[in-house]
């Protein structure tokens, strides 16, 4: 019951964090601003949040085995689907943030030019 707790905790501040900062983007991309440098940031630290919830559940799947193995604490239906979709979706994150520094930078080479 704790670690469902913990669980449902790490996923919503990830989810909370990640639609802040999907805010603040999309309030640059409405005034025009899509191409700069804190957006891709922004995209950066959603990835990292992102992965590290992942590891988090995983750490806390693992714990949870050796407690109901040991005997120390009886889970019931301890299983993890261990899939690799939300690993691509968390690439596509970090893939997105990427353009989105690459094109900060062409932006500002273009605005340097005369």
């Amino acid at each position: 019951m704790i670690l469902e707790g913990i669980v449902v905790m790490v996923f919503a501040s990830a989810t909370l964090f990640g639609l802040h900062h999907l805010k603040r983007i999309l309030r640059n991309v409405a005034a025009g601003r899509a191409f700069v440098r804190e957006n891709g940031l922004r995209l950066r630290k959603v990835g990292y949040v992102a992965a590290a919830a992942m590891v988090v559940l995983y750490v806390l799947w693992v714990g949870s085995l050796v407690l109901d193995m040991t005997g120390v604490v009886e889970f019931e239906g301890n299983t993890l689907a261990i899939t690799p979709l939300p690993w691509i979706g968390i690439l596509g994150i970090f893939v997105l943030s990427t353009i989105f520094l690459e094109g900060a930078e062409i932006k500002e080479e273009q605005d340097l030019t005369v």
